[in-house]
């Protein structure tokens, strides 16, 4: 990677250190041990200086940020991001922070380049954060974090973050973080990342990246996957399913919902974790309770587990269909019963837990073991 070596002193620089000159000059102790203490290693040390620096002036703010290209210490200029966040980043100092992002020092852009993203001002030093990411000689972990700065920046990143996007011979790390920060800078951004995503031609791997980056925090497109989580191809459904339940909104339970009688057993097992996930256990239980007869022993499980969890409302009505689960193949499936029974109150599954905690598979004898425990000690 060749950076160019800078022959004169940028005029925001000439006008920080100005500044920083007449405050060291008013406060020359006080400051320079601050500054100093932003370096300890003593924990308590570096936040007192933080403290004190974060109730700084604009001045110090420009005096901090000149720091950041000097040769302190790591430990000194990830305090100073700290104190800079803190401070809040404008446009008066976006320069000084543009400077720092063609340092030569890879801890200082680093450290730059978390005050952008943590800050969501990207806008500011949109052309040097798409140098880096395009910068192949770079390390991965730095145009990631370009990746997310930009996309932090709103609207105007789109079309760098999307050659970083389309760019086959980036690694893997730096594809996911620019498909995240295209989601979250605008909705264009997020129906670019939708592109790829019904995109036929392209491997099942960057299809299902494309999914997992439409509903990461921050993206305007989770909405989009809810007609991909009804897709005739059953792994891009289940991601889909899988990709809303990341995000825990109880919106989306009804998106999910429908799966639970898919024709594939991860698909249903997928929108049943789903279901869970978005808090919809008590709003779609029918559709749970009919999981107990699935063929596939892990739905099974899971369904019993969520009625133990959900329908203490209904007890009465689920228990009999929980201890009949006691006597399924599957110790899995027996196991969540009993579990599910000892949530509504019921020891019903002591016999069973006791009866397997002798089972030859060592691993299933500990967990029925516990579980006998557990109901033992139920009063």
């Amino acid at each position: 990677m060749t950076r160019r070596i800078r022959a004169y002193v940028p005029f925001v620089v000439v006008t920080a250190i100005a500044l920083g000159a007449a405050l060291l000059t008013a406060n020359p102790t006080g400051l320079q041990a601050d500054l100093t203490d932003l370096g300890s290693k003593i924990p308590s040390v570096r936040k007192s200086a933080i403290d004190k620096l974060s109730k700084g002036s604009g001045t110090v703010r420009a005096l901090l940020l000149d720091e950041l290209d000097s040769d302190r210490s790591a430990l000194t200029k990830a305090s100073i991001a700290v104190v800079v966040k803190t401070l809040g980043v404008t446009n008066s100092n976006a320069s000084v922070l543009k400077t720092c992002l063609e340092s030569r020092d890879a801890a200082t852009r680093h450290a730059a380049i978390g005050i952008l993203a943590t800050t969501k001002r990207g806008d500011l030093a949109r052309i040097s954060l798409g140098r880096i990411l395009s910068d192949t000689g770079e390390a991965a972990a730095l145009r990631c974090g370009a990746a997310i700065a930009l996309g932090s920046g709103g609207p105007s990143a789109r079309d760098a973050l999307l050659d970083a996007v389309r760019d086959e011979k980036a690694p893997s790390s730096v594809t996911s973080a620019a498909m995240r920060a295209l989601a979250a800078c605008s909705d264009k951004g997020a129906k670019d990342i939708k592109g790829i995503v019904d995109d036929a031609k392209a491997d099942q791997g960057r299809r299902e990246e494309a999914v997992r980056a439409l509903a990461a925090d921050g993206s305007k497109g989770p909405d989009l996957l809810k007609v991909t989580a009804a897709s005739p191809t059953a792994w891009l459904r289940q991601s889909a399913i899988e990709a809303l339940a990341s995000t825990g909104q109880n919106s989306y339970a009804a998106t999910i919902a429908p799966a639970l009688a898919d024709p594939v057993a991860s698909v249903r097992l997928a929108a049943l974790r789903g279901v869970i996930d978005t808090k919809g256990e008590k709003t779609y239980r029918a559709g749970i309770a009919a999981l107990f007869a699935d063929a596939d022993a892990r739905v099974r499980g899971l369904a019993a587990r969520s009625v133990g969890r959900s329908s203490g409302d209904i007890a009465a009505n689920v228990q009999a269909v929980l201890l009949a689960l006691l006597g399924d193949a599957s110790f899995h499936v027996r196991y969540e019963a009993a579990l599910a029974l000892l949530a509504h109150g019921n020891k019903g599954g002591l016999a069973t837990m006791q009866a397997d905690a002798v089972s030859l598979n060592q691993s299933q004898a500990a967990q029925a073991r516990h579980a006998a425990a557990r109901i033992q000690g139920l009063k």
